[in-house]
């Protein structure tokens, strides 16, 4: 069973996908004027959202966050994880190359480079339906030479139809507990976020109403 004891660990963790929640933010608003678009000026409009979905991610101090050091993750590990990602039907594991798409997926050809998270974000489709947003690490000129090590399904757009490990888009907080156990990081009752070491972290937020189903789903594997 892994420990983690410092609690700033968390906090740098914290911020980082505050910068991530930012990213997709900025490409959001980035690809919907025009999905071809490569880089915008932020402007102060965007700026002014960035600057809420920060205040409202990271937490003012330690005491705001509810933190658990022990993990109780005992029979799955992140790598199984990222191996079983099936959305509507059709097997994608991280990290992928464009190439790696199945048939009816692809991504915007034109990336969107986010310089706070040193990211460049593209839009990925199913049948030209955009389903998710994807990220490679560092500033990709196009598709082509990107390699993808995170996805994001949800917040701007439904989650599509997906099953990881046995968790679909319908299931809710109570049955992600019974399938991966409780996290190492809980911040409140509607996010569970599950926390490797380098660079890999899997955060499921949640609806907020009686039914918990899954409002964002976000899968980051770097590799070193």
């Amino acid at each position: 069973m892994t420990k983690i004891k410092r609690k700033c660990f968390f906090e740098r963790k914290r911020l980082k996908q505050a910068l991530i929640l930012v990213g997709i933010l900025i490409i959001t608003l980035a690809f919907s004027g025009c999905e071809k678009l490569v880089e915008t000026d932020v402007s102060a409009e965007t700026k002014s959202t960035i600057q809420t979905v920060s205040e409202t991610t990271v937490p003012v101090n330690q005491e705001e966050t509810q933190f658990v050091t022990e993990f109780e993750i005992t029979d799955w590990t992140i790598e199984e994880f990222i191996s079983n990602i099936t959305i509507y039907g059709q097997q994608i594991n991280l990290p992928f190359n464009v190439e790696n798409l199945p048939d009816d997926f692809y991504l915007s050809e034109k990336g969107v480079y986010v310089e706070v998270t040193d990211t460049t974000g593209f839009s990925m489709y199913y049948k030209d339906k955009k389903i998710a947003y994807v990220y490679c690490n560092g500033k990709c000129e196009d598709n082509s030479n990107a390699l993808i090590t995170s996805i994001c399904f949800g917040m701007f757009n439904p989650v599509p139809k997906i099953k990881i490990m046995g968790i679909t888009e319908k299931s809710n907080y109570d049955f992600i507990i019974k399938k991966l156990g409780l996290p190492n990081n809980l911040n409140n009752d509607n996010e569970l976020r599950y926390i490797f070491a380098n660079n890999k972290e899997i955060l499921i937020h949640f609806q907020n109403n009686d039914e918990k189903e899954i409002n964002f789903l976000s899968i980051e594997y770097v590799e070193e």
